[in-house]
């Protein structure tokens, strides 16, 4: 609900307007009182109101002065202004001050006071939804920069003392998907959370989950997930602006157990707080740097079967260690450049999505092993369109697959449907050593 302050020094009028109105069925509720300007203004420091309802001609401080005062210290509470007939001009200086509006107190109905809640209200809807999206961009760098950062505190944080004095209290809902859409089920993601006053609802999609922040100026109480909702959810809370790294990172970690055990998009749906006490290793200690050196030492000596044990071998290494399922993904990103650089060279590949989207660690092992084959291959046979002639080629990319096994010249003839004595002739004429010769060195190497 919306907070509004009542500032007005005819105690009558004030008790009408708190009394008679239905302050709740059009989103409201009344913050506090106050007799003048003066007490209103320590009211709206405390408070910070969304709309003031104040009187203008008032002893002490009167309303104009207190708009005024309000806009000079940055705050953005909505006035409506009430005044007499004989105070209109006061009442229009007042909207050049950027009050809302103005009520005459001799025209003053029940009716007309609904009318204006119900407009206050959609101005209020409005400049929320306008705060949001100007505020967007800086909250997509806190994101961004506190998942490069490992979420580390930064400036940001540190800095931005008004979304702590607006926006106090922080809800993190964290929502495992994998690949599959979050569009059709946005309606429901929006009842997770239930707050007294209006909130800012942004998301930050990354490695097949989405994190959804609510900000509120009001305590957050989450709600249970309806029963159809096909996605595991974890949520925290956080009570200050620098608990978000530890909230956001810990309702992370909650993913960990299931992950490695190839049971996240098997749970039911899940909506707790997150262990605040676990702690996770991270994926560059120096045993991971050995085995992932032996990774690329074995692709570049195309031994294929010790790629994929290297990477058996670094995937269970991480298990043990328990390491965070995202730094997982982050350090498969980093194998994946390391050959892709070594079979392309400079080319850079936009299909990371299997492994960004990998719901468990043993289909990222599966996927990752996948991928290095197909590289392999490709390898093969970039490294084997040596020749002008595609038959030779042919020849050529079976030979360094298939080099261990029984080979003859007969068996290759009959691939290429070549006569024999021709296609020998024809071989060491384009690679410069005979069919025999050229397997003999492959086998050495």
């Amino acid at each position: 609900m919306w907070t509004v302050l009542l500032v007005e020094d005819e105690e009558n009028v004030r008790r009408f307007v708190r009394r008679n109105i239905q302050w709740g069925a059009y989103g409201f509720e009344v913050a506090g009182e106050a007799s003048n300007g003066k007490e209103a203004w320590e009211l709206m420091e405390r408070l910070r109101p969304d709309a003031v309802i104040s009187d203008i001609m008032m002893p002490i401080m009167d309303g104009t002065e207190l708009l005024e005062k309000a806009r000079e210290s940055g705050m953005e509470s909505v006035f409506i202004m009430l005044t007499c007939l004989q105070e209109l001009k006061y009442a229009q200086t007042a909207m050049q001050h950027g009050a809302f509006n103005y009520i005459l107190k001799a025209s003053m109905t029940l009716e007309s006071l609904h009318g204006e809640l119900i407009r206050l209200d959609r101005e209020l809807s409005r400049r929320n939804e306008r705060l949001a999206k100007d505020r967007r961009p800086w909250f997509d760098a806190l994101y961004s920069g506190l998942w490069e950062s490992d979420f580390s505190v930064n400036n940001s944080l540190e800095a931005d003392v008004w979304l702590q004095e607006t926006y106090p209290h922080l809800a993190l809902f964290s929502v495992f998907h994998g690949n599959m859409p979050l569009e059709p089920y946005e309606l429901q993601l929006k009842n997770l959370f239930r707050s007294s006053k209006p909130a800012i609802v942004n998301e930050f999609k990354k490695y097949g989950q989405t994190t959804i922040f609510v900000w509120s100026r009001s305590p957050i109480h989450p709600e249970p997930v309806l029963d159809d909702f096909p996605y595991p959810i974890v949520y925290g809370l956080a009570q200050a602006l620098d608990q978000l790294p530890a909230v956001w990172q810990c309702i992370l970690n909650e993913w960990d157990s299931a992950w490695y055990e190839n049971q996240v998009m098997n749970k039911k749906t899940l909506l707790h707080g997150p262990d605040l006490g676990r702690e996770r290793l991270s994926a560059d200690g120096p045993l991971v740097w050995s085995i992932e050196k032996e990774l690329v030492q074995a692709f570049e000596e195309s031994k294929i079967e010790q790629v994929k044990q290297r990477l058996y071998d670094l995937m269970e290494l991480m298990k043990q260690q328990k390491t965070r399922w995202y730094v997982v993904k982050k350090a498969a990103l980093r194998w994946d450049e390391q050959i892709r650089r070594l079979v392309y060279g400079s080319r850079m590949d936009d299909g990371d999505s299997a492994i960004i989207h990998a719901s468990s660690h043993r289909k990222l092992l599966h996927i990752l092993q996948s991928r290095f084959e197909a590289y392999y291959y490709e390898s093969i046979q970039a490294n084997n369109q040596r020749t002008d002639h595609s038959e030779i080629n042919v020849i050529l990319s079976y030979l360094h697959q298939y080099y261990y096994q029984e080979i003859s010249l007969k068996s290759m003839s009959q691939l290429v449907s070549m006569d024999g004595h021709y296609l020998s002739g024809l071989f060491k004429k384009k690679t410069g050593d005979s069919m025999i010769t050229y397997l003999h060195k492959l086998r050495i190497e």
